[in-house]
């Protein structure tokens, strides 16, 4: 990124509201280094050769195969150069297809990071095994994404 307090917008909408799979993998490709990390509450993918394309395209896919009308505004942010680091704030609407019915539905999300780290404070390799863990869950929603993309989902065409 050139402007990073500019450009995180575009960013992120262009991951989590793409109008097709290729948009969403240009995005993912210009913006992320290859071997890039990812680290979710939920899931997480290590930082390994191509580990962008992937690990976390296919989380990110995942996410658009289940959520195709989603709505996201970023706002807060502030960059630290002396870091590198940009943090950011976003709001993210998803709703699932098969609620197709018109209405309104009331659905809060709140992603905390730090929550992460307590379970170690207080009993050992616990922090271990949640890591353990969401690398697997990362992995298997590769995997799921792959599988749903084979029948022709959210798939990236090849130019």
């Amino acid at each position: 990124m050139e402007d990073p307090k500019r450009d995180i917008t575009d960013v992120v909408k262009g991951l989590v509201s793409a109008k097709n799979a290729n948009e969403q993998r240009d995005t993912l490709q210009h913006y992320f280094l290859p071997d890039a990390s990812f680290d979710h509450p939920l899931c997480a993918v290590s930082s390994y050769s191509n580990s962008r394309d992937t690990g976390i395209l296919p989380i990110y896919q995942w996410l658009r195969i289940f959520f195709k009308d989603t709505l996201v505004v970023v706002d807060q942010i502030a960059f630290d150069e002396d870091s590198g680091q940009l943090y950011f704030r976003a709001t993210q609407t998803l709703r699932a297809p098969i609620l197709n019915d018109k209405k309104y539905y009331v659905q809060s999300q709140q992603d905390y990071y730090s929550f992460q780290e307590l379970p170690g404070k207080f009993f050992p390799m616990t922090s271990v095994l949640i890591e353990v863990t969401k690398l697997f869950i990362g992995f298997f929603i590769a995997v799921l994404a792959t599988i749903i993309q084979l029948l022709g989902v959210w798939r990236v065409k090849r130019d």
